[in-house]
């Protein structure tokens, strides 16, 4: 099982060296975890062609350099602290958002964190304005981060069932650092997307689940 220090140093290659003077590797390892696919999506992102910038929560100046991570649950209008989250933009289409650890409305109202959300610059700018949560609806990813050190226990599969049924299941993606053969079992039976084992030393892994963030975003230019 990869330590924190091993993923902060994969967050800080896909960042850029930057990151290591504003996360620091006292940050807890299920922390980091979300910020590790975090920085897989933006890669993604990258990869497809897009231009990433990052902006800080309540500062009005350039970003500069010093990251800030929800390291619980919060409202993506929230000013307590400057969150950083990367801005996405693509040539001819329109601008996206990538957060960590925010929440999102649900199809019943309801509110569910998202441990890593992609979602339209005009729906998060309104919720800014507005001090409401992103609709479910308009996400284009959302990534739930489980970093264990033992095996996952299949409530954890059922509960994310029960997500995806609130928020859609299109482009809703399951990740862990660990593996359960009943939970996989249960995820494919619903076909689920899901990626099991994946750590930055697990390079096959990694690239895998970076292609499938990838297609997300293939899709978005598509439409767009």
């Amino acid at each position: 099982m990869p330590t924190s220090q091993e993923l902060v140093d994969a967050i800080g290659q896909s960042l850029g060296a930057v990151v290591q003077s504003g996360f620091s590797t006292r940050t807890a390892a299920c922390d980091s975890y979300e910020v590790f696919v975090f920085s897989l999506v933006i890669d993604a992102a990258r990869r497809v062609g897009a231009q990433i910038s990052y902006r800080s929560i309540g500062i009005s100046a350039p970003f500069n350099g010093q990251f800030t991570f929800r390291t619980g649950p919060g409202n993506i209008y929230s000013r307590a602290y400057p969150y950083t989250y990367a801005r996405i933009e693509f040539s001819g289409h329109g601008t996206l958002e990538v957060h960590v650890g925010i929440y999102a409305a649900g199809v019943s109202g309801v509110r569910h964190e998202c441990d890593v959300a992609v979602l339209p610059f005009d729906e998060a700018e309104n919720c800014r304005r507005q001090r409401v949560h992103p609709r479910c609806s308009e996400l284009w990813l959302a990534a739930e981060c489980k970093f264990y050190s033992s095996e996952l226990s299949i409530d954890l599969g059922r509960s994310f069932l029960g997500l995806v049924k609130e928020i859609h299941q299109d482009s809703r993606f399951f990740v862990t650092n660990s593996s359960s053969e009943t939970l996989e079992k249960l995820l494919a039976h619903h076909k689920i997307r899901w990626q099991r084992k994946l750590v930055p030393g697990n390079a096959d892994l990694v690239n895998r689940l970076r292609s499938l963030f990838e297609e997300v975003f293939q899709n978005y230019l598509a439409l767009g």
